[in-house]
């Protein structure tokens, strides 16, 4: 009996005894990549677990079958992976994003994205961020919200339309990717692994539409990398400012931009190494990438709040007392999504190991990115958008290598890699907390106050369109210990803003309900941890 066939016997034993002993087959990463995802994101009760085990025993079994049948059947695999191998990663690629798009319309909101909505309502009004209202974040995004708001007005619609609009990018960032993996690799239907690598990775799926501008700043740091590369192949000059141009957004979105720009500075190192740029092409590309900073820096200037800009958005970020450990969430997604990291890390390796220019700059971003998280102080599963992409063009160039290795058995391995990539995206994604409670809430509010009404929100939970009690509104806990650390007298009192701005809607939270001022003056809502004012009888 020759090895193929012996293998595949031993495939179907394994996959015979997992079937009737779950979880007893020893591959860790496959299985923990199932377990993981089951028990994280969806409820972990023994039915689910044991059709988890059941998809993986037929997975084994199917191979087994394959490999024990022979020539024949191997022949007849590849004709069909050769014939409908692009279609059936086309109508994942569709199934995945009708999940994200269905996701982004049903899930429930993220506090950030109360805080950057609000944010940009504050501009609207005339309010200047760091001066008239708490904001640690730069406001460029803020600003490119404003109109938005403006077009759809002060309704919770407004919070599905500005999703539509992350969405958008998020889907710009998947076409950036598209087109670039065509140079990067010409395995078979490359281009197709990348999105379904992409829509399937569970961070991605789960924040890639939220309105936060770490989205932007994600789209514009890989734009910007297109560009570099093309340049790097090409030497159009034209490519070089508009990466330039694409990285100084990236910053200008979110301050973790910066690592892009530091990578890009590598990439340029390296690519002088080799002789593909000279070093006025670095000066040209500074000198472009400078000057949206410098406009952005000037008009903070203008507007009178650069010293405001300085205190919240660079020391508080630098001196604050919040951390949280990187491993936490790196530990998650691994778990989640090991497959993924696993073909990641190969890829840099292969990178490395070959002399691939276009790999090994995508393992340089990717390397970049992903030290970011162990270079500031807090990072969350938002983070991750900006190392996602770059994870999986590694992962797919070193697929592509895995082909040309396997050869004739890829067909058989791409097969097996769906089902233990993408299944478990499937399973993230179907639970998850509902979206319309929150919008009703938001709905309520703005329903039954006017536009002069204060509202105490401090957790982020209900106030998109109405003035805040206090400069820090949101920030008290997180912010206010650390700007009192740096020398700055600050006298916060929640019970005396309350008292005196009375504000229509309030939350429970950091708040004593027994408190004669919150028993006596307000009354619960439909809504759990919302308060309303009682209104006052005139005699």
């Amino acid at each position: 009996m020759d090895a193929f066939r012996l293998t595949g016997f031993g495939l179907m034993a394994a996959g015979l005894l997992n079937l009737f002993w779950p979880f007893s087959v020893p591959f860790v990463l496959l299985l923990a990549n199932f377990l993981a995802i089951s028990g994280q994101c969806v409820l972990c009760t023994p039915l689910l677990l044991n059709s988890v085990s059941f998809i993986f025993s037929l997975l084994l079994l199917g191979a087994g079958v394959l490999l024990a049948g022979g020539e024949r059947l191997l022949n007849s695999m590849n004709r069909l992976w050769s014939a409908h191998g692009k279609t059936v990663l086309i109508l994942l690629i569709v199934v995945l994003a009708s999940l994200m798009v269905t996701r982004a319309f049903l899930r429930e909101a993220d506090w950030d994205e109360f805080e950057h909505i609000h944010s940009a309502w504050h501009i609207l009004q005339g309010h200047t961020p760091y001066v008239d209202f708490f904001q640690h974040h730069n406001s460029f995004f803020h600003y490119l919200l404003a109109p938005f708001l403006l077009v759809s007005g002060e309704s919770a619609f407004t919070f599905l339309f500005l999703r539509a609009l992350m969405l958008l990018s998020s889907f710009l960032l998947l076409y950036v990717l598209f087109r670039f993996t065509r140079s990067l690799t010409e395995l078979a239907h490359a281009p197709y692994w990348t999105l379904v690598m992409a829509l399937s990775f569970f961070f991605f799926h789960d924040k890639a539409f939220e309105v936060r501008p770490d989205v932007p700043m994600a789209l514009a740091g890989v734009a910007g990398f297109y560009f570099l590369m093309r340049f790097f192949s090409d030497s159009r000059k034209k490519d070089l400012w508009v990466g330039a141009l694409l990285f100084s957004l990236s910053v200008l979105f979110l301050q973790k931009g910066i690592f892009f720009v530091l990578a890009a500075g590598l990439a340029f190192l390296w690519a002088w190494h080799e002789k593909r740029v000279m070093l006025r092409d670095a000066r040209v590309f500074g000198g472009m990438m400078a000057v949206p900073l410098l406009l952005y820096l000037g008009f903070i200037w203008i507007s009178g709040s650069l010293n405001a800009f300085l205190i919240f958005n660079v020391f508080l970020n630098l001196l604050t007392t919040d951390t949280l450990n990187p491993f936490i969430y790196l530990k998650l997604s691994f778990i989640q999504n090991a497959s993924y990291w696993v073909l990641a890390f190969a890829g840099v390796l292969l990178a490395w190991r070959k002399n691939h220019f276009l790999a090994r700059m995508v393992s340089l971003f990717f390397l970049v990115s992903l030290a970011s998280l162990f270079l500031v102080k807090v990072s969350y599963m938002h983070y991750y958008l900006s190392i996602i992409p770059f994870a999986v063009l590694a992962a797919v160039y070193a697929l592509s290598e895995l082909s040309e290795r396997i050869n004739r058995f890829f067909p058989l391995v791409a097969v097996f890699l769906i089902g233990m990539l993408v299944i478990p995206a499937f399973f993230g994604v179907l639970w998850f907390n509902p979206l319309k409670p929150t919008l009703e809430r938001v709905q309520f509010v703005l329903d039954h106050s006017t536009p002069s009404d204060y509202a105490y929100d401090s957790e982020r939970r209900f106030n998109l369109f109405r003035p805040d009690t206090d400069f820090f509104w949101y920030a008290v806990p997180m912010a206010l210990p650390t700007y009192r650390e740096m020398g700055y007298a600050y006298d916060y009192n929640a019970y005396s803003s309350i008292a005196r701005l009375k504000p229509k809607f309030i939350s429970t939270d950091q708040l004593d309900l027994g408190d004669s001022l919150i028993r006596n003056y307000y009354r619960p809502t439909p809504f759990p941890g919302l308060l309303e004012r009682i209104p006052v009888t005139e005699p």
